[in-house]
C-alpha cells in the first residue's frame, strides 16, 4: 500500500477543543473579577464561539468553549480557602443583532461575598454560528479543512491547505450543496486538477451527513492519486445540559 493510500484510508476527524482554541490565542481579552474569582473571555464575532479563561485565588481552574452546542457553565469552584458558584451563559443572536457572554456568580474569600451579574462582553453577531471543526489529511503536506456552521449544520467552509496555509476555498450550503472548483490549482510542487468538487448531504435529527469530496492531486512525494472520500462526517448538533466546572476541571477535553 502507498503512502497516499494509507493516508486516504484514514478517517476524518473533529478538532479537539485544545486544537480549536488556539485559533483564539491572538484575540483580546474581555474581563470581569468577582473578588477571587477572575473571568476572563475571548471572542469570536464570525465564529459565534467564545473561550472562557476561570481563575479563582490566583489558580487558573481551566480554559472552556462555548459556543451554539455548548453555552452554559455552572461553577462549582474551590481554592485556597476561595469559592465561587453561579453560572456563565452565551446568548447567540442572529445577524446583524447582538450577541453577548454573561454571568451571574458568586465568590468567598476570608468572610466577605463578591458577587458579579451583568455581560462580560457584546458583539454583532457575524454570520452563522460554527457547529464543527474537520479535517482530513490528504497527503503528508495537504490537508482538507472543513468548518460547519449554521444551527442545522446547513453550510461547509471547505479549504484545501498546503502546508497549513489555503490554497483555495469553496462553500456548500443546503440550497447550493455542489460546488466545483473551475481551475487548477498549483502551488509549489501541489497540482490539483480543475473540477475538484465537494457536495454537502445535511445531517437530520435521525441521520448524520457529511462532506464529500472529489478530486485528483499530486505532490512531489506522492504520485497522481484520486479522492472519492467524506472529508467531514456531520452530526446534528444538539444543545448539551449545562457544563459543570468544578476545581478538578482541566481544559482539553475533545470534542466530535
Amino acid at each position: 500500500m502507498t503512502q497516499a493510500e494509507q493516508l486516504l484510508n484514514g478517517r476524518p476527524r473533529a478538532l479537539s477543543t485544545d486544537e480549536v482554541i488556539e485559533f483564539f490565542n491572538a484575540l483580546p481579552p474581555h474581563q470581569a473579577t468577582s473578588g477571587p474569582l477572575t473571568i476572563e473571555a475571548k471572542v469570536s464575532p464570525g465564529m459565534g464561539q467564545v473561550v472562557v479563561k476561570l481563575a479563582l485565588a490566583g489558580r487558573e481552574i481551566g480554559r472552556h468553549l462555548l459556543g451554539y452546542t455548548e453555552q452554559v457553565l455552572i461553577l462549582n469552584l474551590a481554592n485556597n480557602g476561595a469559592t465561587a458558584t453561579g453560572k456563565i451563559k452565551l446568548e447567540l443572536r442572529a445577524a446583524p443583532h447582538f450577541s453577548s457572554l454573561g454571568a451571574d456568580v458568586s465568590a468567598k474569600q476570608s468572610g466577605q461575598t463578591f458577587c458579579f451579574k451583568g455581560d462580560i462582553a457584546s458583539w454583532q453577531a457575524n454570520g452563522l454560528p460554527v457547529v464543527g471543526h474537520y479535517v482530513t489529511q490528504l497527503d503528508a503536506t495537504l490537508t482538507a479543512s472543513t468548518t460547519v456552521r449554521g444551527v442545522s449544520a446547513n453550510t461547509a467552509n471547505f479549504e484545501f491547505r498546503s502546508l497549513g496555509d489555503a490554497v483555495a476555498a469553496m462553500t456548500a450550503t443546503q440550497l447550493a450543496p455542489v460546488q466545483v472548483y473551475p481551475d487548477e490549482i498549483s502551488v509549489g510542487d501541489l497540482h490539483i486538477c480543475k473540477g475538484a468538487k465537494i457536495t454537502l448531504a445535511v445531517p437530520t435529527e435521525i441521520g448524520p451527513g457529511m462532506l464529500f469530496l472529489q478530486c485528483f492531486f499530486k505532490t512531489a512525494t506522492t504520485p497522481e492519486t484520486q479522492v472519492s472520500a467524506s472529508v467531514a462526517n456531520i452530526a446534528w448538533p444538539q444543545v448539551a445540559t449545562p457544563k459543570m466546572v468544578s476545581d478538578e476541571a482541566r481544559e482539553g477535553d475533545p470534542h466530535d
